[in-house]
C-alpha cells in the first residue's frame, strides 16, 4: 500500500476498504468504543459523502460499534483497525499516513 518513511512512527493497523475513493478529501474520524454515538454521526455524515470519503482509525473498539456491513451502508470508504500501541496520536498518525498513501490532496478532522 505504501512504504513506510524509517524517521515515522506509525502504529501497525489493519486497512479494511469497502469502496473506491471517490474524492480529493477524505475525513478522518477516531474512534474507540463509541457505540451508538458513531452510529448517529456516520448516519449525519452522508450528504458529505459527496465531497468527502470517510476514513475511521478505530483505536481497538470492543464494544462492536464498528459492524462492516453498517460501516459499508453508512458510506464509509475505509476502517483502519490500529494494532500497535498508541492512544489518539497513534490513530490520528495512521490516518494521515493512510490519506497520503491514497493521494488525498486534504484530510478534515
Amino acid at each position: 500500500m505504501f512504504s513506510r518513511n524509517p524517521n515515522w512512527q506509525i502504529p501497525e493497523f489493519e486497512v479494511l476498504e469497502f469502496r473506491p475513493k471517490g474524492t480529493r478529501y477524505c475525513v478522518a474520524v477516531f474512534v474507540i468504543n463509541e457505540g451508538r454515538r458513531v452510529r448517529r454521526q456516520l448516519t449525519k455524515m452522508k450528504d458529505c459523502l459527496r465531497y468527502a470519503d470517510i476514513v475511521i482509525a478505530d483505536g481497538g473498539s470492543t464494544d462492536g460499534s464498528l459492524d462492516l456491513k453498517l460501516l459499508k451502508k453508512d458510506g464509509v470508504r475505509t476502517l483502519l483497525i490500529k494494532k500497535g500501541p498508541g492512544r489518539l496520536g497513534a490513530q490520528m498518525r495512521m490516518a494521515f499516513v493512510y490519506a497520503l498513501s491514497q493521494g488525498y490532496e486534504g484530510v478534515i478532522v
